[in-house]
């Protein structure tokens, strides 16, 4: 593995996290670096039979504009092997994946690891197919994340996480349940929910891992449900996170490949995209398994 695409977002990290520094970074390991910024839209096309590797630089948001193009459009090959250099505020993917360290101390990894699997989830049922690589949810966290929007946010990413839960925190105990009528693999699960989550990482948002043991390459989607009787247990949760005392997830999941789902309400996300005009429509989730290739 020698020639290496380098999509960076150059808003986001500190210096270490610069074009320059990260491109000295990767060549001092032996490769070649072909640079684009995340916000050049001509970037899928500087993609040779000569590219080894994507390497993403940023957050969540800017690995899945980048692996957008593997997965809806396809103007980049699915079989290319993609791999994340974390620079942004919550960084759920590469915390899922394992890529935890200093910057130069992942690339000079990359030579001893081997490509995994990766599912993604594709979301039917509007005019235009969606797709998902983190969760696809209802209730709470697309409202958090359109809050979040309108409020003025703490300049350290640390800080800016903590803010998060304490919104979450008053949006979850001031919530109401919506109806949602669903199917998982078949099987009834309808009922009055204030938040529902179709994980394929484990964490979301303000690193809230809400489905610590899914494994993103196994071929299932976890579902996490908050009922409206849990709403004060799932608000104690969400405050021992703030005060550091939380630990695992209290609330079981359930495991499926194929979901149908009906949500009476305007809030719905697939990852960090709001998905309009859905009350009228039923959903249709499903697990395309195993269709990326991801170094981690």
């Amino acid at each position: 593995m020698k020639e290496i695409k380098l999509i960076h977002n150059p808003s986001a990290g500190e210096e270490e996290h610069s074009e320059r520094q990260l491109i000295k970074s990767i060549e001092a390991e032996g490769y070649t670096c072909d640079y684009s910024p995340s916000d050049d839209a001509e970037w899928p096309a500087t993609i040779t039979p000569a590219t080894d590797l994507l390497v993403i630089a940023g957050g969540d948001g800017t690995i899945r504009s980048a692996v957008k193009e593997m997965v809806l459009s396809e103007t980049v090959s699915p079989a290319i092997p993609w791999t994340v250099l974390p620079c942004g505020t919550a960084n759920n993917i590469a915390k899922t994946l394992g890529v935890d360290a200093e910057t130069e101390e992942i690339i000079k990894f990359w030579k001893h690891k081997t490509p995994q699997k990766f599912d993604v989830g594709l979301i039917r049922g509007l005019k235009e197919t969606h797709f998902f690589i983190e969760a696809f949810g209802c209730g709470l966290f697309p409202r958090l994340m359109q809050v979040m929007k309108t409020l003025e946010k703490p300049d350290k990413p640390e800080e800016e996480l903590s803010f998060a839960l304490t919104v979450l925190y008053e949006l979850v105990m001031s919530s109401e349940a919506r109806q949602c009528e669903m199917e998982v693999d078949g099987r009834d699960h309808s009922g009055k929910y204030i938040l529902l989550e179709v994980m394929n990482i484990q964490s979301i948002g303000p690193n809230l891992a809400l489905a610590p043991y899914s494994a993103f390459g196994d071929g299932w989607f976890e579902l996490v449900c908050i009922r409206e009787e849990e709403k004060e247990a799932f608000g104690k949760y969400i405050l021992s996170l703030c005060d550091g005392s939380g630990k695992t997830f209290p609330f079981p999941s359930i495991r499926g490949r194929s979901f149908r789902i009906r949500w009476d309400g305007p809030h719905v996300h697939a990852d960090d995209e709001i998905l309009e005009n859905v009350p009228e429509v039923t959903l249709q989730l499903e697990i395309k398994e195993g269709h990326l290739q991801v170094l981690a």
